[in-house]
């Protein structure tokens, strides 16, 4: 998983109407990498496994 430019400069604009505060590109591709991986975490289904 990757996120485009796009992604990144929406990140960044949201982040600074959110927190007022600027951040690089480098930061937000970092949080925003960090959000996508846990928002997959938390959306994916559970296991069926009945093994308890």
């Amino acid at each position: 998983m990757q996120l485009t430019a796009k992604q990144v400069n929406s990140y960044r604009l949201l982040h600074k109407k959110l927190f007022g505060v600027e951040i690089s590109k480098d930061e937000a591709y970092e949080q925003g990498m960090n959000l996508a991986r846990y928002l997959e975490f938390l959306l994916k289904p559970p296991d069926n496994n009945d093994n308890d």
